[in-house]
């Protein structure tokens, strides 16, 4: 949540208001859906940036933070019905990896434990 004392973006905020009202526009303009997903895509690249630390969330401030995180998941949930699904071949491979990366680690295998966390940090996990 954001910091309601620490100083706001005016410029940040705008690109997002500006982001949100063009979503909107886009799916008001006959389900223009294409357009919408490129605004939802400018929005995602804030919340990546504040994922990532590189944009802090108080400098949208708490009413814009919450507005932004809102809309994209009313966009992403609500109406485009997209949903992350994680399927059996995915958990059965996490579920290796970290068995391979126990096993790595109780044998003080160090070389393979590094291996393993570097490419996992890769992949995003």
């Amino acid at each position: 949540m954001p910091n309601p004392e620490a100083e706001q973006d005016q410029e940040q905020i705008q690109q997002v208001e500006q982001s949100i009202a063009a979503a909107y526009r886009a799916m008001d303009d006959d389900f223009n859906t294409a357009q919408a997903i490129g605004h939802l895509f400018n929005l995602l690249k804030k919340i990546n940036s504040i994922f990532t630390g590189q944009l802090q969330s108080a400098a949208l401030g708490e009413e814009v933070f919450s507005k932004m995180k809102e809309t994209f998941i009313t966009f992403v949930v609500d109406i485009l019905g997209l949903i992350e699904e994680k399927g059996e071949v995915q958990n059965a491979m996490l579920d290796l990896l970290l068995k391979l990366y126990s096993e790595a680690k109780t044998a003080r295998n160090y070389a393979k434990v590094d291996e393993i966390r570097a490419s996992s940090k890769k992949w995003g996990s």
